[in-house]
């Protein structure tokens, strides 16, 4: 199963990206999906292409400014897809910090899979760190 566990440094304080991070709903919508919802604590996204996805939010804390999540339904051939969204204060500044593992639906492409999605966690992570440090 790979294990994923990327770090990036924010020019803003803690409490100002846990904004974001902490925005389920506005979590979603940077993942790509057209339409998102909270019912309960679980996430649903609508994609593009018509797909589907719940994502099982647990363990949230304000004070620890992180949680967890479990998806199902990925438009990805993963399963058992699930991570974590930490953030930590550094003074003036703060980091995001995102955990990820999953299982590839087919074990003979766990490497492709794994480049993409080590890609696309750092594309999301740079994406973040923009909109968090670019808003007023």
């Amino acid at each position: 199963m790979p294990k994923f566990q990327k770090t990036i440094q924010v020019n803003a304080p803690a409490a100002k990206t846990w904004e974001l991070i902490g925005n389920l709903v506005a979590m979603g919508g940077l993942a790509g999906a057209t339409e998102v919802r909270m019912e309960g604590m679980t996430r649903i996204c609508r994609f593009p292409n018509g797909i589907v996805q719940h994502e099982e939010i647990s363990d949230y804390s304000e004070d620890r400014r992180s949680y967890n999540y479990a998806i199902e339904g990925s438009p990805l051939p993963v399963k058992n897809n699930r991570g974590r969204f930490t953030v930590k204060a550094a003074g003036l500044h703060s980091s995001i910090v995102w955990e990820a593992e999953f299982e590839t639906l087919d074990p003979s492409q766990e490497g492709p899979v794994s480049d993409m999605w080590e890609g696309a966690m750092d594309q999301v992570l740079a994406s973040l760190k923009q909109r968090i440090e670019t808003e007023g």
